[in-house]
């Protein structure tokens, strides 16, 4: 039973309170290392360099390179811009 409340509150907090106990079980997010995995997840699309997702997950890059590379995948273009104005190509 304390456990149970002790996840709710861990879910209320990472989503404002807005999901029922419903739509976090639908969501997937059933555990609360799914809610670790959300997190690096959204570190990495929002273009956070991975050296730093993973000194803050306690993982090497090495391993978040593994693990997520899906979430990496994409940024190929945004990356370029960047290179492309520190070189003062753009």
């Amino acid at each position: 039973m304390r456990d149970r409340l002790k996840l709710r509150r861990t879910r209320q907090a990472a989503d404002g309170g807005l999901l029922t106990e419903r739509a976090w079980g639908s969501a997937g997010r059933e555990r609360p290392y799914d809610l670790r995995h959300t997190c690096i997840t959204t570190w990495l699309n929002a273009g956070v360099p991975v050296a730093e997702v993973a000194r803050r997950a306690g993982n090497s890059p090495e391993v978040i390179h593994r693990r997520y590379e899906g979430c990496i995948d994409g940024h190929e273009e945004v990356n370029n811009r960047k290179i492309e104005q520190a070189m003062g190509w753009a």
